[in-house]
């Protein structure tokens, strides 16, 4: 599970864990991350989405929660779309 995690880390600069895809996110934490990735110019080739809800090797990472719109910056956690807009 590690090596799946730390393989979709290393995929793009910033790399988002979602619910549902960029075109179709399926919570509101997902559909933000999107929207500020968006508003803050974030070349869209240039991040990683992963959906969470169709990889059981994300899904069973140690997670609070399900993640729903977390980000990862550079290869560090940043948090949900909360933390998003404060990055």
């Amino acid at each position: 599970i590690r090596t799946a995690i730390d393989k979709a880390v290393g995929s793009a600069p910033v790399v988002l864990f979602m619910k549902g895809t960029p075109e179709t996110p399926q919570c509101g934490f997902s559909r933000a991350s999107i929207q500020i990735l968006g508003l803050q110019g974030v070349d869209p080739d240039k991040f990683s989405a992963f959906n969470v809800l169709e990889d059981a090797g994300l899904r069973a990472g140690e997670w609070v929660s399900l993640p729903g719109g977390n980000s990862v910056l550079g290869g560090v956690f940043v948090g949900c779309a909360e933390r998003c807009c404060e990055a």
